[in-house]
């Protein structure tokens, strides 16, 4: 029979620098000061034991402090608060996301305090289909746009914004170059805030817009060769179309 004090801390062999070795981390630190980011974080040896990691950054279009827990890339949550260079109030944000195999998901919220006092929430996610990506999410911002003052005219002084947007991207090696492309579409929609003579809210909806661009880029005979064209149609207008190449030969 097995002895049950064997490796443990009852275990006279076994001493506290063993059992440290068990609870094992690697404590990191780093900077970069021309991007005005600097991080530290604890990554346990032990898998069953989330990594921690916090960090800050103070850049020209901002400023931002956050904390970040979970296994790798597979499950991770992390929170913070962002605030813009010039904007009065702060955005508390918080983000969960998660990525199995070929799959990845994720979902995140974004409160900005103040007035207009605006929630966003995102939810989305990719999946790779060998050379293709397909992907997609919806964003959904609240706000409070109408001032106090004339708070009294509208039964529901609410306004709800919401996009969706899928995508189907690629690339390909085709010839000395790789070929890559794109098509999507985007569907955008708002929810007015209701007055007092209004019997329901009403809701507007944009036309939907599709888009699609392809590139090649390769070096033929030694050239830096690169094509494009590009094409966008919004529902019940004319549709843009654009095409171009560059070419460079190095010396």
């Amino acid at each position: 029979m097995a002895d049950s004090t064997t490796n443990t801390l009852a275990d006279p062999a076994f001493t506290v620098s063993d059992r440290l070795r068990l609870l094992a981390s690697t404590l990191y630190w780093g900077a970069r000061p021309g991007d005005g980011e600097v991080w530290s974080g604890i990554d346990p040896d032990v898998r069953s034991i989330p990594d921690v990691q916090i960090g800050a950054s103070q850049k020209p279009e901002g400023r931002q402090a956050d904390v970040s827990v979970g296994y790798g890339d597979r499950l991770r949550f992390k929170t913070g608060t962002w605030k813009g260079a010039g904007d009065p109030h702060s955005t508390d944000f918080e983000r969960i996301s998660g990525q199995i195999g070929p799959g990845e998901a994720f979902w995140e919220r974004a409160q900005q305090g103040g007035f207009p006092n605006q929630q966003t929430d995102k939810f989305g996610g990719s999946l790779a289909l060998g050379p293709l990506r397909l992907s997609g999410e919806q964003q959904k911002a609240t706000s409070n746009p109408i001032p106090l003052a004339a708070r009294e005219y509208f039964q529901d002084p609410t306004l709800g914004e919401r996009q969706r947007r899928i995508n189907l991207e690629g690339q390909y090696p085709v010839g000395s170059g790789i070929l890559s492309g794109r098509v999507g579409r985007e569907w955008r929609d708002a929810t007015l805030p209701q007055t007092i003579w209004e019997e329901q809210r009403r809701q507007i909806d944009a036309p939907p817009q599709t888009s699609a661009e392809i590139l090649w880029r390769g070096q033929p005979g030694g050239v830096n060769l690169e094509a494009a064209a590009r094409y966008r149609s919004t529902r019940g207008q004319d549709p843009s179309i654009g095409a171009g190449f560059t070419a460079r030969i190095p010396f």
